[in-house]
Order: C-alpha cells, then structure tokens, then sequence
C-alpha cells in the first residue's frame, strides 16, 4: 500500500494498517524526520524512535476507530485533525480502552502522496 493521495484519507490508511499489523505500511506514512508523541509529554523523533514506537502499539491487538476528521490544505501542507478510540488487549492480556483527539502535520510529497510529519494522537494531553 502506498500513502495516501489525499491528506484527508490518512486516518483511514493508519488504521488499516494497524489492523493488519502491517508495520511497514505504518512506516510508510511517515517523512524520514518526522515526529510522532506516542504517550502523552513524550517524543518519538526520526524512523528508528517511530518505529520503535509503534511496534509498541502494534502489540495492543484491537480496534481503532477514527471519529470525525477536519483536515485544512495549504499547497503542499495540510494539518488535520480526529478523534480516535483503541479498544482491545494489551501484551498482557489485560484490558485497552483508550482514546484521544489527534492532530496531524502532513506534506505532499514529489510522487504526489501525503506523509506525516507531525503525529500528535496525544496533543490535547500534553504536559
């Protein structure tokens, strides 16, 4: 699977990756320099902290589910926002239920695809 065409279907893109456990696919969405905040105060910056980050996710087997979407485009940048739920199991066997409300930063690239180059899924709950 490529990025996304259109900034708008990223959302989409990430979850059903994250359903297939497809990490590669999730990568694929990323700029090579992008950061992510995969807990709430804390920075993943760069492909290897991402990747790290989100093989993390990748063990909680769940569902994601994207709620409203506004996404506003500028030439070659976009920023969009959702809301988003993760229910399912941790690593642990124990119970997930957690939820949040996302803002991105994507860029157009060369090829005409959107990549991430500010995943913020905890922006709201910053220190």
């Amino acid at each position: 699977m490529t990025p996304p065409r259109n900034p708008g279907e990223m959302y989409e893109a990430f979850a059903k990756a994250y359903h297939a456990g497809d990490l590669e696919t999730i990568m694929s969405l990323y700029e090579p320099d992008a950061i992510l905040m995969p807990e709430p105060g804390k920075l993943a910056e760069g492909k290897d902290a991402i990747r790290d980050a989100q093989m993390g996710l990748l063990t909680i087997k769940g569902t994601m589910e994207v709620g409203a979407t506004t996404t506003l485009t500028s030439g070659d940048v976009a920023i969009s926002r959702c809301s988003w739920t993760l229910t399912g199991t941790g690593p642990d066997g124990s119970p997930v239920d957690i939820s949040g409300d996302s803002t991105e930063v994507l860029r157009r690239q060369a090829d005409g695809t959107w990549r991430l180059v500010f995943d913020l899924p905890w922006w709201l709950e910053r220190a």
